[in-house]
């Protein structure tokens, strides 16, 4: 990430929690979002990610893969048909 920006910031705390097999929580700990503020000083509350961003952030990540895959399989099926 080359800039700051509250959707890349999700989008890394959302990689962090499902790629590194973390607690949802850790969205929400007072440590963590203090590291978080220290990376950009000036953040408000309101730029970091919450649990519940990161869970719907996550959700409609997979929904959109899960998307994707169904469209490639049926254009698979259709050209084998």
């Amino acid at each position: 990430m080359k800039e700051f920006t509250r959707e890349g910031v999700l989008d890394a705390v959302t990689k962090f929690v499902a790629v590194d097999n973390q607690s949802l929580a850790v969205a929400d700990n007072v440590p963590f979002r203090n590291s978080l503020v220290s990376m950009r000083p000036h953040s408000s509350k309101s730029d970091l990610p919450s649990t519940h961003d990161v869970t719907v952030y996550l959700h409609n990540s997979f929904s959109k893969t899960l998307q994707s895959l169904r469209e490639e399989i049926n254009v698979n099926l259709s050209f084998s048909l």
